[in-house]
C-alpha cells in the first residue's frame, strides 16, 4: 500500500469517527443514552485497535532492527528478573479488610510483586542519580 492510499484511508477513517461522534452527541442531546453507549463502544474500538497496533508495530521493530534491538531486550530481561524476583519475595496474606474488599491471595501477591518492583526501580533510580552526580563531582 502506498503513502498516498493510506493517508486517503486515515482521512475517510478520520471523517468516519468524527461523523460518528457528531451523531452520538446529537443523540445524548436529545435524551437518548444510546448515544453514550455507542460512542463508548467506539473509544474502546479506538483504543484497542491502536494497543494492538502499538504492539505489533513494536514486535515487528524488534524482529526486523537485528542488533540495534539488544539494549532493548536487555532491558526486557532485566525488567523481568526484576519482576520474578519480585513476586518471588511478595507475600499472598490477605488482610480482614482487604478480604472485605475481595481481594484475592494472587492478587495480594501480584499486588506485592508490583510494589517490589517499584521499590527496586526507584532505589536504583536513587542511585544512579547519586552515582552520576558523584561522577560528575570528580570530573
Amino acid at each position: 500500500m502506498n503513502d498516498k492510499m493510506s493517508g486517503l484511508i486515515g482521512r475517510v477513517a478520520q471523517w468516519a469517527l468524527g461523523l460518528l461522534g457528531i451523531l452520538f452527541v446529537i443523540m445524548i442531546y436529545l435524551g437518548k443514552t444510546s448515544g453514550i453507549d455507542g460512542g463508548l463502544y467506539i473509544t474502546y474500538a479506538a483504543f484497542f485497535l491502536c494497543a494492538g497496533l502499538a504492539v505489533l508495530f513494536a514486535l515487528y521493530s524488534l524482529v526486523t532492527s537485528g542488533k540495534r534491538a539488544l539494549p532493548t531486550l536487555i532491558g526486557v530481561g532485566v525488567f523481568l528478573v526484576l519482576l520474578a524476583i519480585a513476586y518471588a519475595m511478595s507475600s499472598d496474606a490477605v488482610l480482614p479488610e482487604w478480604g472485605k474488599m475481595g481481594v484475592t491471595a494472587g492478587e495480594s501477591k501480584w499486588i506485592g510483586a508490583g510494589l517490589g518492583v517499584l521499590y527496586i526501580m526507584m532505589g536504583g533510580t536513587v542511585l544512579a542519580i547519586l552515582a552520576g552526580e558523584v561522577s560528575r563531582f570528580f570530573k
